[in-house]
């Protein structure tokens, strides 16, 4: 008889110890940061090592994630794997506020911090050397 006590006392103690850190985790999310949202062309980032030939009739994934922290101006870039040279452009109304080239070689993270005193509408583009494209907007 104790030891049937004893279990269901461990067992409901377990229960709650996996469901507090999931309960907690809801009350931590930040509503500041925000994906953007990116499209793109049909060709593929790809490293100018990979194989492969041009446009495919397969939809590509987009190797690249955006996120966008508005109280702090901060852009951040997560690419999922290696896309080679890239060149970063920020923009509004056509007028860069930041560009930049990179050459990823593997998963990584870049973040971008623009000034604080910008707000309005924006538009990120990335662009591979082998054509691919991708873009999206936000606003500050």
């Amino acid at each position: 008889m104790k030891t049937k006590t004893f279990s269901s006392l461990l067992i409901s103690f377990a229960l709650l110890a996996v469901n507090t850190p999931a309960m907690s985790a809801k009350n931590c999310t930040n509503q500041s940061v925000q994906e953007i949202v990116l499209s793109a062309n049909d060709i593929p980032f790809s490293n100018s090592s990979s194989s492969g030939g041009g446009p495919r009739s397969v939809i590509f994934d987009i190797p690249i994630y955006a996120y966008l922290s508005v109280e702090n101006h901060f852009v951040q870039l997560s690419f999922s794997r290696s896309v080679g040279a890239i060149t970063i452009v920020i923009s509004q109304n056509g007028i860069p506020v930041y560009s930049s080239s990179e050459n990823i070689v593997s998963a990584c993270q870049k973040g971008i911090q623009l000034p604080a005193d910008l707000s309005g509408d924006f538009l990120l583009e990335i662009k591979g050397n082998n054509g691919a494209y991708a873009y999206g907007d936000f606003d500050l």
